[in-house]
């Protein structure tokens, strides 16, 4: 093997690297980024609803009439958004951003709750992102019990 041979190897395995692995680095970071994120959202989208469900009910009505009422739907809504801003709370930090929407449904006594959240994303580390939208859904039953 002459001299001149011996770099072609070299040349070829830092193309092989530069173009190839570096870049599959880079995607599987950013996948593994959006991942953590999405499990996030569901978790407080998850969270907001069980709390829009638990706080739908006026329990002190129940309790003392055995009559069911429901609280107002602004009580609801801004219990659900507490409870997601609270589970999000680092969100800025993650650069995503999320966002929450609440329907009491009082017939059928459920409390559906979709979130969305933007997440920017840098493929092969360039300075110019792209977007993903996230959408997560939950429904939580509308509980309550005379004690």
């Amino acid at each position: 093997m002459s001299g001149r041979e011996r770099g072609q190897a070299l040349i070829w395995f830092a193309m092989f690297t530069a173009f190839i692995v570096v870049p599959l680095m880079a995607l599987s970071m950013n996948y593994a980024h959006l991942a953590r994120i999405a499990s996030r959202l569901q978790t407080a989208t998850d969270a907001a609803c069980e709390d829009a469900a638990y706080s739908a009910v006026d329990y002190a009505a129940y309790r003392d009439s055995g009559k069911v009422t429901f609280l107002p739907g602004w009580y609801v809504v801004s219990a659900a958004q507490s409870t997601f801003w609270n589970v999000l709370s680092d969100h800025y930090q993650a650069d995503f951003s999320p966002a929450l929407s609440v329907s009491p449904d009082y017939t059928a006594a459920t409390v559906s709750c979709t979130s969305t959240a933007i997440v920017r994303l840098y493929p092969l580390g360039l300075p110019f992102g792209v977007t993903k939208t996230l959408v997560r859904q939950s429904t939580s039953a509308i509980r309550f019990s005379r004690r």
